[in-house]
């Protein structure tokens, strides 16, 4: 989980307009700007994050301020299991109970930054990491 925590620590402190950099860190190769109405959106089939490889990772960002971005980064199944809060101020939002498919997911604000850590339908496998700057 350290590692987990480190990453995304290095991720939060990187702009998410410094494309190299984002790569860099995840070993990844964000593809070329395709865009959406609002968003400009970058994907990339493969990386890693705290030694676990992720299927694919997406890079959202606002036209207008691309520092204003969300980065979301699947992680592959059962890689990574989390018992305990990433971070000490992280707060555990339970499945919902009328939303059959609902998982549980950790949330936390850092940095200047919303991070998530959403869980796969055991509830204890990461399923998904989100950080969002705005």
């Amino acid at each position: 989980m350290d590692r987990l925590r480190h990453d995304v620590d290095q991720l939060i402190e990187t702009p998410f307009d410094d494309i190299a950099a984002v790569d860099a860190l995840l070993g990844s190769q964000l593809g070329p700007v395709g865009s959406d109405d609002q968003l400009n959106v970058r994907k990339a089939d493969a990386g890693a994050i705290a030694g676990i490889s992720l299927r694919s990772i997406e890079l959202r960002s606002a036209r207008d301020d691309p520092r204003h971005a969300t980065l979301l980064m699947s992680v592959e199944p059962s890689a990574l299991m989390m018992t305990d809060a990433p971070w000490p101020a992280a707060v555990l939002y339970p499945p919902r109970p009328d939303a059959p498919d609902s998982n549980a997911y950790w949330s936390l604000q850092t940095g200047g930054a919303t991070v998530i850590v959403g869980l796969g339908p055991d509830q204890v496998h990461v399923s998904y990491v989100s950080i969002s700057k705005r």
